[in-house]
């Protein structure tokens, strides 16, 4: 017999086994390629008649100086109602927000306090006067405000709850409610989504000017970055700076302080099949010099800001 043909069963064989390994090499990595170059749009995609409830916490810690006790603690935080009036052609969105309850307690050298909106007898002029309040905005696709209404009668409203202040405090209390300070606090709440598809490892830049009373103008740039995309749930990290212009101080601080240095790290979750934001988390930095009794001390402040849907998006 030739000894050709009992090897060929063996050779044949040996070729069956290395088609079969080559095939699953090649399913395997046709599976994992979409996943590793799977590529999403991030874009709000809210319907008209819909309703959601964020709610946004705050900490601010405050390191005292060396004899004035231990750090103060503030702690704040609200829930704001959307509610989705109309989607126009090009997917703009007009949305009227309501502040439904706002809290704050304060732990320092001196003892606590505590005030709520929802507590029965008041919880303060300020939080009595936020609690209930609204107006409308226009969002387009990316979360940029295209328009807004309501805001004189909002401030109108809050004014006259709050006229026994002081006319610093009032003058203070308008530049937070003017048109261009509402405008710019929508880039760091809502996060500034990109235009186009993006992928893991994708970046993008974002950058905003905010007049701040007393102080001047505060700008914030902020780098984004694609961490992650599991299905339609796409997590991106944030790092950025805030600046104040040279000199800026508190004016109605009654120890003179100036703000230095400032950085911001963050996560955002987004849910880019039913364009929701899901949530965000920020730690902002910022380094603080004080004049006490003719002596220049500097201190830090740290603000962890965290925002979370609580009610819709199902």
């Amino acid at each position: 017999m030739d000894p050709t043909r009992r090897r060929k069963p063996q050779l044949a064989g040996r070729v069956r086994t290395a088609a079969l390994c080559a095939a699953l090499v090649l399913a395997g990595a046709a599976a994992a390629m979409p996943a590793a170059v799977q590529r999403v749009e991030l874009a709000w995609k809210l319907e008209a008649g819909t309703d959601l409830v964020y709610r946004e916490s705050q900490q601010v810690e405050t390191e005292l100086p060396q004899g004035m006790g231990r750090s103060a603690i503030m702690r704040s935080g609200s829930t704001q109602r959307w509610s989705v009036l109309e989607v126009d052609g090009d997917g703009n969105v007009t949305v009227r927000l309501t502040t439904e309850q706002a809290h704050m307690n304060l732990d320092g050298p001196l003892g606590a306090t505590s005030v709520d909106s929802a507590d029965q007898g008041g919880s303060g002029a300020f939080l009595d006067a936020v609690a209930g309040t609204s107006y409308t905005v226009v969002l387009d696709p990316r979360g940029v405000v295209v328009e807004t209404s309501g805001l004189e009668e909002m401030r109108e409203e809050l004014r006259e709850q709050m006229r026994n202040l002081s006319s610093p405090s009032l003058a203070m209390l308008d530049g937070m409610l003017s048109d261009e300070a509402l405008h710019s606090q929508w880039a760091p709440g809502s996060l500034a989504l990109p235009t186009g598809p993006v992928g893991v490892g994708s970046t993008w830049d974002s950058d905003f000017t905010s007049p701040i009373p007393g102080f001047g103008s505060m700008t914030v740039a902020t780098s984004y970055r694609v961490d992650s995309i599991d299905g339609d749930l796409v997590v991106i990290s944030s790092s950025g700076t805030m600046s104040l212009p040279d000199g800026a101080a508190d004016p109605l601080s009654s120890v003179p302080v100036q703000f230095g240095d400032t950085t911001i790290v963050g996560s955002s979750r987004f849910d880019a099949g039913k364009g929701l934001l899901l949530g965000t988390e920020s730690t902002m930095r910022v380094e603080m010099t004080m004049a006490i009794v003719g002596q220049e001390i500097v201190t830090e402040m740290v603000m962890t800001t965290t925002l979370e849907l609580i009610e819709g998006g199902d």
